[in-house]
């Protein structure tokens, strides 16, 4: 099983097993997009720019396919989970793999559309277990910075939400 942890730190493994060879901080954070936006095939001219848009058009499509290369040689799993063709780019979530970012959000939505207090309280608790801390601590692009800043506030409100059916 795919697990992935982008809460508290960056961290992927296979069967609990580490990937190595994700140490680039533009790797990851290429990754990461990716991951977080999986649900869509993510346009390449707009990957280019948000990843390199102080040089040429040119020079950053020819990052982005240095970078999806060396993505797909860190994992042979990465090479069949990172789809790609001339106009898009897609992370394909195996059936069995783990996002935390997807699951907190997936349990407080869940908490804030149950109306039983235990139940709620159960699905707060498990966010709350899920927030291992910002959103990929250390890396600061700006895509990034909105993300990282609407999951910390959905986890205050989680926890003060939390504590107010523990205190009633």
């Amino acid at each position: 099983m795919l697990a992935i942890q982008l809460l508290g730190g960056f961290k992927v493994t296979l069967d609990g097993e580490p990937i190595p060879g994700l140490t680039r901080p533009r790797g990851k954070s290429l990754l990461a997009y990716l991951l977080l936006h999986h649900a869509t095939p993510q346009d390449r001219s707009h990957l280019a720019y948000t990843f390199w848009p102080e040089t040429s058009d040119r020079q950053a499509r020819t990052n982005l396919r240095r970078e999806l290369h060396q993505l797909r040689q860190a994992s042979p799993l990465f090479a069949t989970l990172i789809q790609s063709n001339g106009q898009s780019v897609q992370w394909q979530m195996p059936a069995d793999g783990t996002l935390d970012v997807r699951e907190f959000t997936r349990q407080v939505d869940a908490a804030t559309q149950n109306t039983d207090p235990a139940t709620r309280k159960a699905h707060y608790q498990a966010a709350i277990d899920l927030y291992q801390g910002d959103l990929l601590p250390g890396l600061y692009d700006e895509w990034l910075l909105p993300l990282r800043e609407e999951l910390r506030q959905t986890f205050i409100r989680a926890l003060e939400t939390f504590a107010a059916l523990l205190a009633s």
